[in-house]
């Protein structure tokens, strides 16, 4: 039962990184992406990539 609902939590951070992928990629090819679209992306569509990178550039 718990394996099953890790492979479940699993599954579901799969697709909302999969999602997330498809943004980025998104504004790339639009050639719309740039520093300040980037921040903004961060902080509003991947808030936990955004947290984990402030976090490792404090640790650094």
């Amino acid at each position: 039962m718990a394996k099953s609902i890790e492979d479940q939590a699993c599954s579901r951070i799969r697709r909302i990184t999969t999602i997330n992928i498809h943004i980025v990629a998104k504004f790339m090819l639009d050639g719309a992406f740039d520093d300040e679209r980037l921040e903004r992306l961060k902080e509003k569509a991947l808030p936990d990539f955004y947290a984990n990178t402030a976090e490792t550039e404090t640790i650094k």
